[in-house]
């Protein structure tokens, strides 16, 4: 584990993993570099959480968007998978960075948003990079 606590394998230095779940969903995102992942269902946890999360550019954007859940939960899970790419987790202030779509990041990340069922998946990479989703179902392999 990494000082925040990113877990990672001792002995494969170059396979990085990441690990969200919401709900029924669980998402492992494996790559020959750093990752994060999150998935969250869709949902707004409402005005206090934003202010406590957000920066003000980031709240002015969700202040404009058309339907507020979507839009909440899509910087939530840019934050989380940003935080969780860099190891650094709940360690760092979420209001210390802005992940507002189309404007800039720190670092220069990429972010790779899915719908999947009722959820949003975001993995984040500190390279654009062509990210190929498996989708398993317990379910349907019982």
């Amino acid at each position: 584990y990494s000082t925040h606590g990113k877990p990672s394998l001792a002995h494969h230095p170059n396979l990085h993993f990441n690990l969200s779940h919401s709900g029924t969903l669980a998402v492992c995102a494996v790559s020959d570099e750093p990752v994060g992942v999150d998935v969250e269902t869709i949902c707004d946890h409402g005005d206090e959480v934003a202010r406590y999360c957000y920066q003000p550019k980031e709240l002015d954007w969700l202040s404009q968007a058309p339907d507020r859940a979507p839009t909440f939960t899509r910087l939530w899970v840019r934050k989380e998978s940003y935080i969780k790419l860099t190891g650094t987790g709940l360690s760092r202030e979420p209001r210390s960075f802005s992940v507002v779509p189309g404007q800039p990041v720190e670092n220069d990340v990429a972010f790779a948003e899915f719908m999947i069922c009722d959820a949003l998946l975001c993995v984040c990479t500190f390279e654009k990079r062509e990210i190929g989703l498996t989708k398993w179902s317990l379910l349907e392999a019982l």
